[in-house]
């Protein structure tokens, strides 16, 4: 693309370029080589998405800690946060057993947060949404 212009090549272009690895050849310039090589920009699930793989791999949690893992998600998400549904997954698995061994049963804000300071740091709890919802929406 040139100045906003793209330039499309002849549908009978071909590029050829050798792999030989001796000095009969040339190297390709970087900034052809660049161009040469395919990208695949894969971008994070969107909300729906997230809560649907979260339900897949943890049929037993309740809606409430789902929703609320997918809100923490697509919050960090928007910050550009590498956290994945991985993250999500291990930390509702840890926080289910915080609360399967605390008296008061799962306190889904209590221990999500201690589960998601011991998985991904304390950086990521400002991700948390403040309050549980009641429903999934």
């Amino acid at each position: 693309m040139v100045a906003g212009v793209k330039i499309h090549a002849h549908r009978n272009f071909r590029f050829c370029a050798t792999m030989n690895d001796d000095a009969s050849t040339f190297d390709i310039p970087e900034y052809i080589q660049s161009r040469l090589q395919p990208q695949i920009v894969i971008d994070f699930p969107e909300r729906d998405e997230e809560t649907a793989i979260l339900q897949a791999n943890l049929p037993f949690a309740s809606p409430r800690i789902l929703h609320y893992l997918a809100v923490f998600l697509q919050r960090a998400h928007e910050d550009d946060q590498p956290f994945t549904v991985r993250d999500g997954i291990n930390i509702a698995r840890y926080a289910l057993k915080l609360g399967a061994s605390d008296r008061g049963g799962l306190d889904v804000k209590k221990h999500v947060r201690q589960a998601t300071a011991m998985i991904l740091g304390d950086d990521a709890l400002e991700y948390l949404p403040g309050e549980v919802p009641i429903e999934q929406p």
